[in-house]
Protein backbone atom coordinates (compact mmCIF):
# COMPACT_ATOMS: atom_id res chain seq x y z
CA UNK A 1 0.00 0.00 0.00
CA UNK A 2 1.40 3.10 -0.98
CA UNK A 3 -0.72 6.61 -1.44
CA UNK A 4 -2.18 6.84 2.14
CA UNK A 5 -3.67 10.43 2.35
CA UNK A 6 -3.25 11.57 5.44
CA UNK A 7 -5.48 14.62 6.17
CA UNK A 8 -5.07 16.13 9.67
CA UNK A 9 -7.27 17.75 11.66
CA UNK A 10 -7.59 21.32 11.91
CA UNK A 11 -9.12 24.15 13.99
CA UNK A 12 -13.21 23.98 13.41
CA UNK A 13 -13.14 28.06 13.18
CA UNK A 14 -13.85 30.70 10.83
CA UNK A 15 -11.02 33.93 10.81
CA UNK A 16 -13.34 37.01 10.37
CA UNK A 17 -10.84 39.22 8.61
CA UNK A 18 -10.28 39.59 4.69
CA UNK A 19 -12.12 37.21 2.42
CA UNK A 20 -13.97 34.55 5.04
CA UNK A 21 -13.75 30.74 4.19
CA UNK A 22 -14.40 27.91 5.92
CA UNK A 23 -11.83 25.80 7.73
CA UNK A 24 -13.01 22.44 7.27
CA UNK A 25 -12.57 19.29 9.63
CA UNK A 26 -11.31 16.68 7.87
CA UNK A 27 -10.43 12.96 9.47
CA UNK A 28 -7.54 10.98 8.83
CA UNK A 29 -7.97 8.69 5.87
CA UNK A 30 -5.48 5.80 5.11
CA UNK A 31 -6.77 4.93 1.79
CA UNK A 32 -4.75 2.36 0.26
CA UNK A 33 -2.45 2.57 -2.96
CA UNK A 34 -3.57 -0.08 -5.14
CA UNK A 35 -7.20 -0.95 -5.81
CA UNK A 36 -7.08 -3.86 -8.00
CA UNK A 37 -8.59 -3.22 -11.82
CA UNK A 38 -11.66 -2.11 -13.78
CA UNK A 39 -13.70 -5.39 -14.02
CA UNK A 40 -15.62 -3.48 -17.45
CA UNK A 41 -13.14 -2.55 -19.79
CA UNK A 42 -9.46 -3.03 -20.83
CA UNK A 43 -6.97 -1.22 -22.98
CA UNK A 44 -5.86 -2.77 -26.44
CA UNK A 45 -3.21 -1.52 -28.97
CA UNK A 46 -4.07 -2.96 -31.97
CA UNK A 47 -2.07 -3.25 -35.35
CA UNK A 48 -2.62 -0.08 -38.01
CA UNK A 49 -3.77 -3.06 -40.52
CA UNK A 50 -6.81 -3.88 -37.90
CA UNK A 51 -7.97 -0.23 -37.42
CA UNK A 52 -7.91 0.26 -41.28
CA UNK A 53 -10.40 -2.92 -41.29
CA UNK A 54 -12.88 -1.58 -38.52
CA UNK A 55 -16.36 -1.38 -39.06
CA UNK A 56 -17.16 2.17 -37.57
CA UNK A 57 -21.06 1.31 -36.95
CA UNK A 58 -20.46 -1.63 -35.31
CA UNK A 59 -18.09 -0.11 -32.52
CA UNK A 60 -20.48 1.20 -30.57
CA UNK A 61 -22.21 -2.58 -30.19
CA UNK A 62 -18.98 -3.87 -29.26
CA UNK A 63 -17.85 -5.30 -32.65
CA UNK A 64 -15.27 -4.83 -35.18
CA UNK A 65 -15.97 -6.19 -38.17
CA UNK A 66 -12.77 -8.60 -38.05
CA UNK A 67 -13.73 -12.13 -37.38
CA UNK A 68 -11.36 -13.11 -35.27
CA UNK A 69 -11.68 -10.25 -32.99
CA UNK A 70 -15.55 -10.55 -32.60
CA UNK A 71 -15.56 -14.07 -31.80
CA UNK A 72 -13.67 -13.21 -28.43
CA UNK A 73 -15.80 -9.85 -28.01
CA UNK A 74 -19.29 -12.15 -28.52
CA UNK A 75 -17.36 -14.46 -25.89
CA UNK A 76 -16.85 -11.98 -23.16
CA UNK A 77 -20.06 -9.75 -24.35
CA UNK A 78 -18.38 -7.06 -25.43
CA UNK A 79 -20.85 -4.06 -24.85
CA UNK A 80 -18.91 -1.42 -26.62
CA UNK A 81 -15.59 -0.06 -28.36
CA UNK A 82 -13.98 3.53 -28.49
CA UNK A 83 -11.00 4.96 -29.50
CA UNK A 84 -9.05 5.83 -26.43
CA UNK A 85 -7.86 9.20 -26.93
CA UNK A 86 -9.73 11.21 -29.38
CA UNK A 87 -8.54 12.58 -32.45
CA UNK A 88 -4.90 11.18 -32.44
CA UNK A 89 -3.06 10.19 -35.04
CA UNK A 90 0.63 9.10 -35.89
CA UNK A 91 3.29 12.75 -35.49
CA UNK A 92 6.84 13.35 -35.13
CA UNK A 93 7.27 15.07 -31.67
CA UNK A 94 10.36 16.91 -30.99
CA UNK A 95 12.38 13.98 -33.49
CA UNK A 96 10.51 11.10 -32.03
CA UNK A 97 7.50 9.49 -33.55
CA UNK A 98 4.66 9.31 -31.45
CA UNK A 99 1.56 6.73 -32.18
CA UNK A 100 -1.84 6.53 -30.33
CA UNK A 101 -3.91 6.60 -32.81
CA UNK A 102 -4.79 2.53 -32.38
CA UNK A 103 -5.32 2.40 -28.88
CA UNK A 104 -8.60 1.49 -28.20
CA UNK A 105 -11.37 0.75 -24.86
CA UNK A 106 -13.30 -2.30 -24.48
CA UNK A 107 -15.93 -2.19 -22.37
CA UNK A 108 -18.02 -5.06 -21.59
CA UNK A 109 -21.88 -5.69 -20.29
CA UNK A 110 -20.76 -8.54 -17.19
CA UNK A 111 -18.28 -8.13 -14.90
CA UNK A 112 -14.53 -9.42 -16.08
CA UNK A 113 -11.19 -10.99 -14.78
CA UNK A 114 -9.59 -8.22 -16.48
CA UNK A 115 -6.11 -9.44 -16.42
CA UNK A 116 -7.29 -13.00 -17.88
CA UNK A 117 -9.08 -11.26 -20.61
CA UNK A 118 -6.33 -8.77 -21.38
CA UNK A 119 -4.37 -11.75 -21.72
CA UNK A 120 -7.13 -13.11 -24.20
CA UNK A 121 -7.20 -10.36 -26.51
CA UNK A 122 -3.26 -9.96 -26.55
CA UNK A 123 -2.87 -13.60 -28.17
CA UNK A 124 -4.58 -12.37 -31.50
CA UNK A 125 -2.55 -11.57 -34.19
CA UNK A 126 -4.61 -8.23 -34.73
CA UNK A 127 -3.64 -6.99 -31.38
CA UNK A 128 0.16 -5.46 -30.11
CA UNK A 129 -0.16 -5.22 -26.58
CA UNK A 130 -3.80 -5.19 -24.28
CA UNK A 131 -3.96 -4.42 -20.49
CA UNK A 132 -6.36 -4.03 -17.57
CA UNK A 133 -6.99 -0.53 -16.18
CA UNK A 134 -5.26 0.02 -12.77
CA UNK A 135 -7.58 1.77 -9.75
CA UNK A 136 -4.91 3.58 -7.49
CA UNK A 137 -5.59 5.50 -4.47
CA UNK A 138 -4.99 9.34 -4.19
CA UNK A 139 -1.72 10.14 -2.84
CA UNK A 140 7.26 40.34 0.15
CA UNK A 141 4.82 39.39 2.64
CA UNK A 142 1.43 39.22 0.87
CA UNK A 143 -1.86 40.22 2.70
CA UNK A 144 -3.91 37.18 2.59
CA UNK A 145 -5.88 36.57 5.81
CA UNK A 146 -4.76 32.68 6.22
CA UNK A 147 -1.11 33.42 5.22
CA UNK A 148 0.06 32.65 8.55
CA UNK A 149 -1.16 29.04 8.42
CA UNK A 150 1.16 28.15 5.87
CA UNK A 151 4.60 27.24 6.76
CA UNK A 152 5.69 25.29 4.12
CA UNK A 153 5.83 28.81 2.45
CA UNK A 154 7.29 30.89 5.06
CA UNK A 155 8.95 29.59 8.22
CA UNK A 156 11.31 31.59 10.30
CA UNK A 157 12.15 29.47 13.37
CA UNK A 158 14.09 27.32 11.75
CA UNK A 159 14.03 28.11 7.78
CA UNK A 160 12.35 24.21 7.06
CA UNK A 161 10.33 26.20 4.61
CA UNK A 162 10.56 27.02 0.70
CA UNK A 163 11.23 30.69 1.31
CA UNK A 164 8.54 31.56 -0.90
CA UNK A 165 8.16 35.15 0.29
CA UNK A 166 11.63 35.33 -0.55
CA UNK A 167 11.07 34.21 -4.31
CA UNK A 168 8.18 36.51 -4.94
CA UNK A 169 10.84 40.02 -4.78
CA UNK A 170 12.23 38.17 -7.71
CA UNK A 171 8.80 35.77 -9.83
CA UNK A 172 4.94 35.02 -9.03
CA UNK A 173 4.55 33.69 -11.59
CA UNK A 174 3.46 33.55 -15.01
CA UNK A 175 0.47 33.29 -16.92
CA UNK A 176 1.31 31.72 -20.01
CA UNK A 177 2.72 28.88 -18.07
CA UNK A 178 0.61 25.72 -17.25
CA UNK A 179 0.38 23.14 -14.50
CA UNK A 180 -1.94 20.38 -15.44
CA UNK A 181 -3.92 19.05 -11.99
CA UNK A 182 -4.94 15.56 -13.01
CA UNK A 183 -7.00 14.10 -9.56
CA UNK A 184 -10.09 14.21 -8.19
CA UNK A 185 -11.12 17.04 -9.97
CA UNK A 186 -11.13 20.40 -9.02
CA UNK A 187 -13.41 23.40 -7.33
CA UNK A 188 -12.65 25.89 -10.44
CA UNK A 189 -15.49 28.28 -9.05
CA UNK A 190 -13.43 28.66 -5.78
CA UNK A 191 -12.89 32.26 -5.05
CA UNK A 192 -9.47 31.63 -4.24
CA UNK A 193 -8.62 29.71 -7.71
CA UNK A 194 -11.11 31.15 -10.30
CA UNK A 195 -11.32 34.51 -8.92
CA UNK A 196 -13.75 37.47 -7.39
CA UNK A 197 -16.46 36.49 -9.42
CA UNK A 198 -16.48 32.69 -9.38
CA UNK A 199 -19.03 30.91 -7.39
CA UNK A 200 -21.15 28.48 -7.00
CA UNK A 201 -23.94 29.80 -8.37
CA UNK A 202 -22.61 31.18 -11.12
CA UNK A 203 -19.49 28.82 -11.66
CA UNK A 204 -18.67 29.92 -15.41
CA UNK A 205 -17.74 33.57 -14.32
CA UNK A 206 -14.45 31.92 -13.82
CA UNK A 207 -11.03 33.43 -14.31
CA UNK A 208 -8.35 34.12 -11.60
CA UNK A 209 -5.43 31.52 -12.09
CA UNK A 210 -7.81 28.82 -13.82
CA UNK A 211 -6.85 27.47 -17.06
CA UNK A 212 -9.86 28.71 -19.47
CA UNK A 213 -10.42 27.62 -22.97
CA UNK A 214 -11.39 31.07 -24.47
CA UNK A 215 -11.66 29.70 -27.68
CA UNK A 216 -14.55 27.65 -26.47
CA UNK A 217 -15.92 29.59 -23.58
CA UNK A 218 -16.59 32.30 -26.09
CA UNK A 219 -17.43 29.72 -29.05
CA UNK A 220 -20.50 28.04 -29.70
CA UNK A 221 -22.08 25.55 -27.72
CA UNK A 222 -21.99 21.84 -28.77
CA UNK A 223 -19.62 22.79 -31.39
CA UNK A 224 -15.61 22.07 -30.94
CA UNK A 225 -14.35 25.39 -31.65
CA UNK A 226 -10.89 24.53 -31.24
CA UNK A 227 -10.95 21.62 -33.30
CA UNK A 228 -9.09 19.39 -30.59
CA UNK A 229 -11.80 16.60 -30.36
CA UNK A 230 -13.11 17.77 -27.17
CA UNK A 231 -16.89 19.62 -27.48
CA UNK A 232 -16.98 23.49 -25.49
CA UNK A 233 -14.37 21.98 -23.04
CA UNK A 234 -14.01 25.66 -22.00
CA UNK A 235 -12.22 24.86 -18.28
CA UNK A 236 -10.48 21.27 -18.95
CA UNK A 237 -11.85 17.86 -19.10
CA UNK A 238 -13.88 15.02 -16.71
CA UNK A 239 -12.45 12.38 -18.04
CA UNK A 240 -14.11 9.59 -15.69
CA UNK A 241 -16.51 7.22 -17.62
CA UNK A 242 -18.70 4.34 -15.91
CA UNK A 243 -16.97 4.18 -12.50
CA UNK A 244 -19.83 2.29 -10.93
CA UNK A 245 -18.73 2.30 -7.39
CA UNK A 246 -18.69 5.92 -7.32
CA UNK A 247 -20.54 8.33 -4.50
CA UNK A 248 -24.05 8.17 -5.66
CA UNK A 249 -23.88 12.06 -5.53
CA UNK A 250 -21.06 12.36 -8.06
CA UNK A 251 -20.80 12.47 -11.65
CA UNK A 252 -18.94 9.22 -12.42
CA UNK A 253 -20.31 7.82 -15.73
CA UNK A 254 -19.36 9.65 -18.62
CA UNK A 255 -17.08 12.34 -19.63
CA UNK A 256 -17.97 16.03 -20.03
CA UNK A 257 -16.70 19.00 -19.89
CA UNK A 258 -17.52 19.74 -16.02
CA UNK A 259 -13.79 18.52 -14.83
CA UNK A 260 -15.56 20.12 -10.57
CA UNK A 261 -14.58 18.18 -7.78
CA UNK A 262 -16.39 16.28 -5.01
CA UNK A 263 -13.61 14.51 -3.50
CA UNK A 264 -11.63 17.72 -2.40
CA UNK A 265 -8.28 16.29 -2.71
CA UNK A 266 -8.06 17.64 -6.66
CA UNK A 267 -9.18 21.01 -5.31
CA UNK A 268 -6.26 21.15 -2.23
CA UNK A 269 -3.61 20.26 -5.31
CA UNK A 270 -4.72 22.85 -7.04
CA UNK A 271 -4.42 25.26 -4.34
CA UNK A 272 -0.93 24.35 -3.83
CA UNK A 273 0.00 26.25 -7.74
CA UNK A 274 -2.64 28.61 -7.85
CA UNK A 275 -4.03 30.43 -5.12
CA UNK A 276 -4.40 33.85 -5.85
CA UNK A 277 -1.52 35.73 -4.08
CA UNK A 278 -1.88 39.13 -2.04
CA UNK A 279 -5.66 39.25 -3.01
CA UNK A 280 -7.14 40.09 -0.02
CA UNK A 281 -8.17 36.49 0.15
CA UNK A 282 -7.52 33.49 2.08
CA UNK A 283 -4.29 31.71 0.85
CA UNK A 284 -1.24 31.84 -1.12
CA UNK A 285 0.65 29.72 -3.78
CA UNK A 286 4.29 29.51 -5.20
CA UNK A 287 2.72 30.25 -8.34
CA UNK A 288 -0.38 32.46 -7.31
CA UNK A 289 0.91 35.80 -8.68
CA UNK A 290 0.55 38.67 -7.04
CA UNK A 291 -2.64 40.22 -7.02
CA UNK A 292 -3.56 44.22 -6.02
CA UNK A 293 -4.47 43.62 -2.36
CA UNK A 294 -7.99 42.63 -3.50
CA UNK A 295 -10.11 40.55 -4.64
CA UNK A 296 -10.18 40.61 -8.23
CA UNK A 297 -12.02 38.76 -10.90
CA UNK A 298 -8.76 38.26 -12.46
CA UNK A 299 -4.64 36.26 -11.76
CA UNK A 300 -1.94 36.64 -13.16
CA UNK A 301 -0.04 33.58 -11.55
CA UNK A 302 0.26 30.42 -13.21
CA UNK A 303 -2.38 28.63 -14.95
CA UNK A 304 -3.92 25.81 -13.22
CA UNK A 305 -5.78 23.05 -15.79
CA UNK A 306 -8.57 20.68 -14.08
CA UNK A 307 -8.35 17.66 -15.21
CA UNK A 308 -10.47 15.24 -13.42
CA UNK A 309 -9.69 11.57 -13.42
CA UNK A 310 -10.85 10.45 -9.98
CA UNK A 311 -14.04 9.75 -7.82
CA UNK A 312 -15.22 9.06 -4.30
CA UNK A 313 -15.68 5.89 -3.75
CA UNK A 314 -19.50 4.80 -2.79
CA UNK A 315 -18.30 3.66 0.82
CA UNK A 316 -15.43 4.88 2.98
CA UNK A 317 -14.81 8.23 1.76
CA UNK A 318 -11.45 7.94 0.06
CA UNK A 319 -10.50 8.63 -3.56
CA UNK A 320 -9.25 6.68 -6.35
CA UNK A 321 -7.79 7.20 -10.25
CA UNK A 322 -8.57 5.55 -13.35
CA UNK A 323 -5.58 4.72 -14.97
CA UNK A 324 -6.96 5.08 -18.37
CA UNK A 325 -8.22 8.25 -17.58
CA UNK A 326 -5.10 9.56 -16.18
CA UNK A 327 -3.84 8.44 -19.45
CA UNK A 328 -6.60 10.09 -21.59
CA UNK A 329 -5.44 13.41 -19.25
CA UNK A 330 -1.49 12.90 -20.11
CA UNK A 331 -2.70 13.93 -23.84
CA UNK A 332 -5.05 16.33 -23.40
CA UNK A 333 -2.38 17.95 -21.33
CA UNK A 334 0.12 17.67 -24.10
CA UNK A 335 -2.05 18.81 -27.05
CA UNK A 336 -3.56 21.93 -25.21
CA UNK A 337 0.00 23.37 -23.56
CA UNK A 338 0.49 21.99 -20.56
CA UNK A 339 4.08 22.49 -19.34
CA UNK A 340 4.06 20.55 -16.05
CA UNK A 341 1.63 17.72 -15.03
CA UNK A 342 1.34 16.93 -11.25
CA UNK A 343 0.23 13.39 -10.27
CA UNK A 344 -0.96 12.85 -6.39
CA UNK A 345 -1.88 9.57 -7.09
CA UNK A 346 -0.28 5.94 -6.92
CA UNK A 347 0.12 4.50 -10.64
CA UNK A 348 0.40 1.20 -12.72
CA UNK A 349 1.68 0.30 -15.85
CA UNK A 350 -1.72 -0.05 -17.38
CA UNK A 351 -4.58 1.34 -19.24
CA UNK A 352 -2.19 2.80 -21.67
CA UNK A 353 -0.25 5.38 -19.26
CA UNK A 354 3.04 3.97 -20.76
CA UNK A 355 1.90 5.28 -23.93
CA UNK A 356 0.57 8.68 -22.76
CA UNK A 357 3.47 9.33 -20.52
CA UNK A 358 5.95 9.22 -23.81
CA UNK A 359 3.90 11.03 -25.59
CA UNK A 360 3.16 14.02 -22.97
CA UNK A 361 7.47 13.79 -22.27
CA UNK A 362 7.63 13.78 -25.74
CA UNK A 363 6.17 17.60 -26.31
CA UNK A 364 8.67 18.57 -23.74
CA UNK A 365 7.05 18.88 -19.96
CA UNK A 366 7.49 17.91 -16.69
CA UNK A 367 5.69 14.73 -14.43
CA UNK A 368 5.18 15.06 -10.85
CA UNK A 369 4.44 12.46 -9.26
CA UNK A 370 4.26 11.66 -5.45
CA UNK A 371 6.17 9.18 -3.55
CA UNK A 372 3.54 7.66 -1.29
CA UNK A 373 2.74 7.35 2.10
CA UNK A 374 3.42 4.22 3.69
CA UNK A 375 6.69 4.91 5.31
CA UNK A 376 8.52 2.76 3.26
CA UNK A 377 11.08 2.35 0.03
CA UNK A 378 8.27 1.24 -2.27
CA UNK A 379 8.36 2.74 -5.75
CA UNK A 380 5.49 2.82 -8.50
CA UNK A 381 5.53 2.80 -11.71
CA UNK A 382 5.97 6.58 -12.26
CA UNK A 383 8.65 6.53 -10.11
CA UNK A 384 10.21 3.70 -11.67
CA UNK A 385 10.64 4.97 -14.76
CA UNK A 386 13.52 7.78 -14.31
CA UNK A 387 12.00 9.90 -16.74
CA UNK A 388 9.46 11.58 -14.17
CA UNK A 389 10.38 13.36 -11.10
CA UNK A 390 9.29 11.35 -7.59
CA UNK A 391 8.74 13.63 -4.29
CA UNK A 392 9.37 12.52 -0.49
CA UNK A 393 7.84 14.94 2.38
CA UNK A 394 9.49 16.90 4.86
CA UNK A 395 7.93 18.19 7.88
CA UNK A 396 8.07 21.23 9.97
CA UNK A 397 11.68 20.77 11.40
CA UNK A 398 13.46 20.07 7.63
CA UNK A 399 13.44 16.12 8.38
CA UNK A 400 11.46 13.46 6.59
CA UNK A 401 7.33 12.74 7.35
CA UNK A 402 7.21 10.27 9.68
CA UNK A 403 4.77 9.07 6.57
CA UNK A 404 6.97 9.70 3.45
CA UNK A 405 8.22 6.94 1.05
CA UNK A 406 11.76 6.87 0.60
CA UNK A 407 14.51 5.46 -1.64
CA UNK A 408 17.43 6.05 -3.72
CA UNK A 409 14.71 6.84 -6.90
CA UNK A 410 13.16 9.65 -5.39
CA UNK A 411 14.49 13.62 -6.70
CA UNK A 412 13.22 15.87 -4.08
CA UNK A 413 11.83 16.85 -0.99
CA UNK A 414 9.28 18.77 -0.34
CA UNK A 415 7.60 19.90 2.87
CA UNK A 416 4.19 18.02 3.31
CA UNK A 417 2.67 18.04 6.89
CA UNK A 418 -0.44 20.23 7.77
CA UNK A 419 -0.19 21.78 4.27
CA UNK A 420 -3.18 24.62 3.90
CA UNK A 421 -4.62 25.19 0.55
CA UNK A 422 -7.82 25.60 -0.99
CA UNK A 423 -10.94 22.62 -0.60
CA UNK A 424 -14.12 21.63 -1.51
CA UNK A 425 -16.81 20.00 0.95
CA UNK A 426 -19.68 17.82 -0.78
CA UNK A 427 -22.01 18.10 2.30
CA UNK A 428 -22.13 22.16 1.44
CA UNK A 429 -21.69 23.06 -2.10
CA UNK A 430 -21.84 26.46 -2.06
CA UNK A 431 -19.04 27.16 0.98
CA UNK A 432 -15.51 28.09 -0.17
CA UNK A 433 -13.53 26.13 2.43
CA UNK A 434 -9.75 25.66 3.22
CA UNK A 435 -7.89 22.77 4.89
CA UNK A 436 -4.91 21.35 6.26
CA UNK A 437 -3.81 18.00 4.85
CA UNK A 438 -0.84 15.75 5.37
CA UNK A 439 1.11 14.03 2.92
CA UNK A 440 3.26 13.47 -0.63
CA UNK A 441 -0.01 14.17 -2.19
CA UNK A 442 0.84 18.10 -0.64
CA UNK A 443 4.10 18.26 -1.65
CA UNK A 444 4.07 17.32 -5.25
CA UNK A 445 1.90 19.97 -6.67
CA UNK A 446 4.37 22.76 -4.63
CA UNK A 447 7.35 20.70 -6.24
CA UNK A 448 5.53 21.30 -9.21
CA UNK A 449 4.72 24.91 -8.55
CA UNK A 450 8.36 25.43 -7.93
CA UNK A 451 9.44 24.21 -10.89
CA UNK A 452 6.54 26.13 -12.95
CA UNK A 453 8.32 29.33 -11.33
CA UNK A 454 11.76 28.38 -12.60
CA UNK A 455 9.97 28.11 -16.01
CA UNK A 456 8.17 31.62 -15.35
CA UNK A 457 11.47 33.57 -15.08
CA UNK A 458 13.17 31.60 -17.79
CA UNK A 459 10.59 30.80 -20.80
CA UNK A 460 13.44 29.47 -22.89
CA UNK A 461 14.18 27.12 -21.34
CA UNK A 462 14.17 23.17 -22.01
CA UNK A 463 12.15 21.06 -19.45
CA UNK A 464 16.04 19.18 -18.40
CA UNK A 465 16.86 22.40 -17.27
CA UNK A 466 14.26 23.74 -15.16
CA UNK A 467 14.62 20.25 -13.46
CA UNK A 468 17.86 20.45 -13.31
CA UNK A 469 17.91 23.92 -11.67
CA UNK A 470 15.36 22.40 -9.28
CA UNK A 471 17.89 20.07 -7.87
CA UNK A 472 20.79 22.24 -8.09
CA UNK A 473 19.40 25.20 -5.64
CA UNK A 474 17.36 22.48 -3.46
CA UNK A 475 18.70 22.99 0.05
CA UNK A 476 21.15 19.90 1.81
CA UNK A 477 19.12 18.58 4.29
CA UNK A 478 21.06 15.30 4.45
CA UNK A 479 22.54 16.29 8.20
CA UNK A 480 18.65 16.29 9.36
CA UNK A 481 18.21 12.59 8.52
CA UNK A 482 18.42 9.77 10.38
CA UNK A 483 20.50 6.57 8.55
CA UNK A 484 17.04 5.17 7.09
CA UNK A 485 16.66 8.54 5.30
CA UNK A 486 19.91 9.43 4.17
CA UNK A 487 20.43 9.32 0.72
CA UNK A 488 17.08 8.41 -0.24
CA UNK A 489 15.13 11.59 0.03
CA UNK A 490 16.51 13.56 -3.36
CA UNK A 491 18.42 16.34 -3.86
CA UNK A 492 17.25 18.21 -0.96
CA UNK A 493 14.25 19.92 0.28
CA UNK A 494 13.06 22.70 -2.49
CA UNK A 495 14.33 26.54 -2.15
CA UNK A 496 11.85 28.65 -4.33
CA UNK A 497 14.23 31.75 -4.00
CA UNK A 498 17.48 29.85 -4.28
CA UNK A 499 15.81 28.58 -7.73
CA UNK A 500 14.65 32.08 -9.37
CA UNK A 501 17.98 34.25 -7.42
CA UNK A 502 19.82 33.78 -10.40
CA UNK A 503 23.18 31.39 -10.63
CA UNK A 504 24.84 29.69 -13.46
CA UNK A 505 22.63 28.42 -16.45
CA UNK A 506 22.37 24.78 -16.00
CA UNK A 507 22.85 24.31 -19.89
CA UNK A 508 21.46 21.77 -22.44
CA UNK A 509 22.48 18.12 -21.03
CA UNK A 510 24.70 17.11 -23.80
CA UNK A 511 24.98 20.08 -25.85
CA UNK A 512 28.99 20.08 -25.50
CA UNK A 513 29.69 22.59 -27.94
CA UNK A 514 27.44 25.17 -26.14
CA UNK A 515 25.43 25.95 -29.35
CA UNK A 516 21.86 25.50 -27.26
CA UNK A 517 20.96 22.32 -29.65
CA UNK A 518 22.34 18.56 -28.56
CA UNK A 519 22.85 17.27 -31.91
CA UNK A 520 25.17 14.91 -33.92
CA UNK A 521 27.69 17.38 -33.79
CA UNK A 522 28.06 16.69 -29.90
CA UNK A 523 27.91 13.58 -30.81
CA UNK A 524 30.95 13.53 -33.25
CA UNK A 525 32.75 15.79 -30.51
CA UNK A 526 32.70 13.55 -27.66
CA UNK A 527 33.17 10.08 -30.43
CA UNK A 528 36.62 12.22 -31.63
CA UNK A 529 37.58 12.56 -28.08
CA UNK A 530 36.79 8.86 -27.22
CA UNK A 531 39.07 7.24 -29.80
CA UNK A 532 41.82 9.71 -29.58
CA UNK A 533 41.88 12.95 -31.51
CA UNK A 534 43.02 16.09 -30.89
CA UNK A 535 40.12 17.84 -28.94
CA UNK A 536 41.66 19.59 -25.79
CA UNK A 537 39.21 22.84 -25.82
CA UNK A 538 36.66 19.60 -25.04
CA UNK A 539 38.18 16.85 -22.82
CA UNK A 540 39.57 18.52 -20.14
CA UNK A 541 36.36 20.35 -18.58
CA UNK A 542 35.19 16.94 -19.03
CA UNK A 543 31.88 18.38 -20.38
CA UNK A 544 31.01 15.65 -23.09
CA UNK A 545 30.34 13.40 -19.86
CA UNK A 546 26.62 13.27 -20.22
CA UNK A 547 25.44 10.11 -17.93
CA UNK A 548 28.12 11.87 -15.40
CA UNK A 549 29.84 8.48 -14.99
CA UNK A 550 33.35 10.27 -14.63
CA UNK A 551 34.26 9.33 -18.53
CA UNK A 552 33.86 10.99 -21.80
CA UNK A 553 32.75 8.11 -24.14
CA UNK A 554 31.29 6.89 -26.74
CA UNK A 555 28.04 5.97 -24.22
CA UNK A 556 27.65 9.77 -23.62
CA UNK A 557 27.78 9.87 -27.86
CA UNK A 558 25.08 7.62 -28.18
CA UNK A 559 23.29 9.31 -25.87
CA UNK A 560 23.37 12.89 -27.48
CA UNK A 561 22.29 10.69 -31.06
CA UNK A 562 19.19 9.17 -28.60
CA UNK A 563 18.30 12.56 -28.16
CA UNK A 564 19.05 14.20 -31.61
CA UNK A 565 17.34 11.45 -34.00
CA UNK A 566 14.71 10.16 -31.32
CA UNK A 567 15.35 6.24 -31.54
CA UNK A 568 15.68 4.45 -28.71
CA UNK A 569 19.03 3.31 -27.06
CA UNK A 570 19.70 0.70 -24.51
CA UNK A 571 23.06 0.11 -22.68
CA UNK A 572 23.48 -3.52 -21.29
CA UNK A 573 25.08 -3.84 -17.67
CA UNK A 574 28.26 -2.82 -17.09
CA UNK A 575 28.56 -1.74 -20.83
CA UNK A 576 30.22 1.43 -21.70
CA UNK A 577 31.13 2.70 -24.96
CA UNK A 578 30.39 1.67 -28.23
CA UNK A 579 31.12 -1.92 -26.38
CA UNK A 580 34.74 -1.75 -28.01
CA UNK A 581 38.11 -1.28 -26.72
CA UNK A 582 38.97 2.26 -27.23
CA UNK A 583 42.00 4.66 -26.39
CA UNK A 584 40.87 7.98 -24.63
CA UNK A 585 42.94 10.78 -25.24
CA UNK A 586 44.92 12.10 -22.32
CA UNK A 587 42.57 14.28 -20.18
CA UNK A 588 39.29 12.67 -20.93
CA UNK A 589 39.10 9.87 -18.62
CA UNK A 590 40.18 11.53 -15.31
Amino acid sequence: MKQKILLLLVLLMSLGFGQEFKIIHVKNNFAPDFYGYADDRIVVKFSSEATRLFDQRLLQNGRSGIAALDRLNEKFNARFIKKQFVGSEPKMVNGKMIDLSNMYKIYFTQKIDAVEIAREYAQLDVVIAAEPVGIHGLSSLPNDAQFYLQWHLDRPVNDADVDAPEAWDIETGDEDVIVAILDSGVRYYHVDLGGGDASYTDPTNVDGNMWVNWIEKNGTAGVDDDGNGFVDDWIGWDFVDNATYGHPNEDSMTPDNDPRDFNGHGTHCAGNVGALTNNGGGLCAVTGGWGNGTLTPWGNGVKVMALRVGYQLRFGGTGVVLMDAAAEAFYYAADNGAKIVSCSWGSSESGGMAAAVDYFLAHGGLIFHAAGNDGADDPDYLDNRGDCISVAATDSNDTAADFTNYGTWVDISVPGTTIWSTYHNYQDDAGDYIAGLSGTSMSTPIAAAVAALIWSQNPTWTAAQVEQRLYDTADDIEDNLSSTYKGKMGAGRVNAYNAVQGGEDPGIIGDVNDDDAPNSTDALIILSCDVGLDVSSFCPMNCGDVNDDGFVNSTDALIVLSYDVGIEITFPVGASGCYADVTPCPGCNP
